[in-house]
Order: C-alpha cells, then sequence, then structure tokens
C-alpha cells in the first residue's frame, strides 16, 4: 500500500495550498492547513507530520525557536521555510538551526514541487537509515539473547522443579536455537524479568505443584473458613474461596514448596501487599480482613474480600463498552492512583490483568505484591519488576527511581489499549519492546477510534511522554484533566460520561 507523507501547512493565504493542485507527487502527500500560533503547537506536539511548510512571518511565532525546537524534538521533520526577506545570511542561518529548505516568495508551483520531491527523497533515506540501524542492532544481540534466554529457562525450570523434561533438548545447538526461535514467536508481554514470572505454565491450571483441588483444601490455614473452591493456583501460590456466617471471602497463601532463596524473597512481596492494602479502606481497592502467619506456620496468608468480577483485560477483549463506559473506567483508575500516591505508595504495575471489574464497571486495582513507598528500601532502585508492556522508558534506566510517573505512564499504556483495543508498544522480543518503548511514537488513536476527542488524545499523549517530567505530575492533575472532560461539548454525547464522572467524584469523596 502506497505511503502517504503527511504536510502541515502553516500560512496566512491559501495560495500556497493552491500550488499543489496539478503537481505530478500530490497523491503522495496528506494535507492539513492552519493559521495560528497556538494550532501550528499543538498539532506538532499532538500529532505526527513528514513536512512542515511555514511563513516565516506568522503573528506571534518566532521561526528561528520553532526550527530549533523540530530539530531538537521532531528530528524526522523536514521544515520547508517561506519567507518574503532574500537574506542570504538568513537562510544560511536557517539551514544550519535545521530547516530543510529556504523558499524566496513569491515561487512558482515548478519550484515548489522540485523542494518536495527533494524532500520526500530525503524522508526515504531517512527511514532506510532507520531500518538499517535497527536491524544491525538486533543482529549484534542475537547471541547474547539466545544465551541469557537459555539461562532463564533454566532458572524457571528449576522454580518448577521440572527441569529433566528439558534436559535433552538443551543437550545441542540445534535445539537451543529452535528454543530461541520458539521464544521469538511468544507475546513479549509474558516475559518477565522475575524469574519465576519467566515460565509459561505448562501444568494443569487447577494444580499446584503437583497438587490437585483436594490437596488444596488441605493447604487452608484458617480451619474455621469453610473451602469452596479454587480461584486460582501458580508458581507463586494459590488462592481459594472460603466461607464464614453466609458469607464469602478470597484467602490467598503462599506456595510452600517454593525454594528456599525465593521464598524469603516471595514472602517480603507477598505480606508487602497485605499491609498495604490493610492500610486503605477505598470501594476501588480490595479490603483486607487479616494476614500472617498461623499456628507457628512459615507460610504466610491473607483473607481478603472476595469480589465477583472480571479482569479488564477480558473485558477489553470482549469490545463493548461504549466510548464513556471506557472513560469512567479510566477516570476510576487515575482516581485511586491519586488515593495511594496521597499515601507515597507506587503500584508499579498497573496492567489489565491487576484490574477487577463488576457489571457496574466499578474498578478494583489489585496486586500490591511489587509496590514501593516512596520512603522504603525494600526494593532495590535497579530492580526490572512488572509487566515490560506496560513500563515506561526510564524503568530500564539502571539509575532510574519510581515516582507517580511510573504509575501515570502504565495507566496511560492501559487506558490506550481500553480506549483503542490494541497496545501502544509491541515487539518480538523483550529487547524490540524496550526499544520501541523508549523511543518509538505509537500510533495516534483517533486514526484507530475516531469517535475519541483530540482533548482526550492530548490527555493520552501527556500520560505517554517519554520523558517523566514531561507526563502528569500528580494523578490528582490527570484526574481533574478526566473530570473536566465531561463539561465540554465533546464530539459523541457527553451526558452519561457527566453522570458517570460526578458519580466517580461523590463515590471518592
Amino acid at each position: 500500500m502506497l505511503y502517504r507523507y503527511r504536510i502541515l501547512i502553516a500560512v496566512e493565504h491559501n495560495n500556497v495550498v493552491e500550488k499543489f493542485h496539478g503537481m505530478e507527487i500530490e497523491h503522495l502527500f496528506i494535507i492539513e492547513v492552519v493559521k495560528d500560533r497556538e494550532t501550528i503547537l499543538n498539532k506538532l506536539t499532538g500529532e505526527y507530520y513528514d513536512i512542515l511548510l511555514i511563513e516565516d512571518k506568522l503573528p506571534g511565532l518566532r521561526i528561528f525557536n520553532l526550527v530549533n525546537f523540530c530539530h531538537k524534538h521532531l528530528p524526522n521533520l523536514l521544515p520547508i521555510i517561506i519567507t518574503n526577506n532574500s537574506s542570504i545570511e538568513k537562510a544560511v542561518a536557517l539551514i544550519k538551526a535545521g530547516a530543510f529548505h529556504y523558499l524566496e516568495s513569491p515561487f512558482s508551483a515548478d519550484k515548489l514541487e522540485t523542494v518536495l520531491k527533494n524532500a520526500v527523497k530525503q524522508l526515504e533515506e531517512n527511514s532506510s537509515n532507520i531500518k538499517v540501524k535497527l536491524e544491525k542492532e538486533l543482529t549484534s544481540k542475537r547471541e547474547l539473547q539466545k544465551k541469557e534466554y537459555i539461562e532463564k529457562k533454566i532458572r524457571a525450570l528449576e522454580v518448577l522443579q521440572i527441569q529433566t523434561q528439558f534436559s535433552n533438548a538443551l543437550t545441542s545447538y540445534e535445539s537451543k536455537a529452535q528454543e530461541y526461535n520458539d521464544f521469538l514467536s511468544e507475546s513479549s508481554e509474558e516475559y518477565y524479568t522475575e524469574d519465576a514470572k519467566t515460565v509459561i505454565l505448562e501444568n494443569d491450571e487447577n494444580k499446584i505443584d503437583g497438587q490437585n483441588n483436594l490437596d488444596v483444601e488441605n493447604l487452608n490455614p484458617l480451619p474455621e473458613y469453610k473451602y469452596i473452591r479454587t480461584l486460582g493456583a501458580g508458581t507463586m501460590g494459590v488462592v481459594m474461596l472460603v466461607e464464614k456466617d453466609n458469607k464469602k471471602f478470597a484467602l490467598k497463601i503462599l506456595n510452600g514448596q517454593l525454594q528456599h532463596s525465593q521464598k524469603t524473597t516471595f514472602i517480603k512481596r507477598f505480606l508487602r501487599e497485605a499491609k498495604v492494602l490493610s492500610n486503605f479502606n477505598h470501594p476501588n481497592l480490595i479490603h483486607i480482613y487479616e494476614y500472617g502467619f498461623r499456628d507457628n506456620s512459615n507460610i504466610p496468608y491473607i483473607l481478603m474480600e472476595y469480589v465477583n468480577s472480571r479482569t479488564l483485560e477480558d473485558v477489553i477483549k470482549e469490545n463493548k463498552l461504549s466510548l464513556e463506559q471506557k472513560i469512567y473506567i479510566i477516570t476510576q483508575l487515575a482516581a485511586v492512583l491519586t488515593v495511594i500516591h496521597e499515601q507515597n505508595i507506587i503500584h508499579r504495575d498497573i496492567k489489565p490483568g491487576n484490574i477487577l471489574i463488576d457489571d457496574e464497571l466499578n474498578i478494583k486495582l489489585t496486586d500490591f505484591g511489587i509496590a514501593k513507598d516512596e520512603n522504603s528500601l525494600m526494593t532495590r532502585e535497579h530492580e526490572i519488576l512488572g509487566s515490560p508492556a506496560y513500563m515506561p522508558p526510564e524503568v530500564f534506566i539502571s539509575s532510574s527511581k519510581s515516582s507517580e510517573q511510573f504509575d501515570i505512564f502504565s495507566l496511560g499504556v492501559v487506558s490506550y489499549e481500553i480506549l483503542t483495543g490494541k497496545k501502544p508498544f509491541k515487539g518480538r522480543n523483550i529487547n524490540e519492546l524496550k526499544y520501541n518503548i523508549k523511543n518509538s511514537r505509537p500510533l495516534e488513536p483517533r486514526k484507530i477510534n475516531p469517535y475519541i476527542s483530540e482533548d482526550l488524545q492530548n490527555i493520552l499523549s501527556r500520560m505517554l511522554r517519554k520523558r517523566p517530567e514531561d507526563r502528569y505530575q500528580t494523578s490528582e492533575e490527570l484526574f481533574n484533566d478526566l473530570n473536566n472532560l465531561g463539561k465540554k461539548d465533546l464530539t459523541f454525547s457527553g451526558s452519561l460520561l457527566r453522570n458517570l464522572v460526578h458519580k466517580a467524584i461523590r463515590h471518592w469523596a
């Protein structure tokens, strides 16, 4: 399919646009025209363009400042300056500052077409250079990735105590290469840096380290609570549904068969989740009734609220929500982040699988196992824990520190997925995913879902900025912007959104 280049034209008169008619290369372009400084800046920072065709005398605009901004922040954009000033010195200065070309007005349609052909050629070369550079980087890392993958696979197999099943498969180079190719085809979202999570479980989902549901009942540390059924089980532990006095609860226990080197770390994180949640009494957080150890046992448990709901991940896959309902969910998430951030708690694993939602669209944020208190030294700053597809760029830098902007970026990824049904960043493997998170701009949401308003898209754009200082500085500021959406004339009916937002305000007051 033919790629069409996007041109932003910033001129006071339409005679420049008219010159495009009849050009040999007219079919290559998608043209947008703006005439004021504020719209130009909003367009450049909120959308993607290949070429900027701009007059240097637009009111309130300093052309050198704009060219410098484009050169620094939009390196792939080619600015073409139109001027009535024939100064050679100015032309040279603009080219040095980053302008692609300098057109002296008046000029002919043929002259403009020649300049645009050169611009298209430059864009094609830039695209080719980026592709070659990326291919070289991926090729140079191939052997290292292969070695790292095999080592992590071995550690993961030790966690599950099934290393013998793979011993023959790892004896030859050919089998190792095949395993690596299989890894490349897997979803990078399932690839965690935490060893116990690198494994794609192959045992029955109703078993925990070889134990079936009948055995799970015997693991219940609270005999006064009647076991009903197993809600979920995995390497880390098991969650069972229990009942007492006709009231249902969720009982979570840690897997007692973890290796000693891992058990200490997991117990800390397990109890960390219980401690964090027990400090809150909020409708969008799971309520903790009690936690700890029972009868001199060294296996901890958490007794918590049972929520009859689905995960947001399942809701996104169904894709049955209206835009207003999706915004309501995002608004709730921003509000609950405001609550936990006020207590200096950073969640660090915001993703659809950790968000429960009931039939009335009320959400519960769960899994605080790797949450971090900004005043605590429990988790080393250089550890990479969580789900890579939802991590901000700075988490892949060893010197980075967790902050509110960590959760805000993760919520931006989740919000993008809620609104469009697609993840903003993808990769065939963990390294490609990390590269895209740090360097790539996601596809403009309005191109996927045209019902998204520009105001909402601007909010999403600010949440997903690469640098933490360019994002919302507090989740409360984000919540206020989402709240204000319900007070504006949107491209769709705003009545439901206003009701939902107002309900949310009362709910969170």
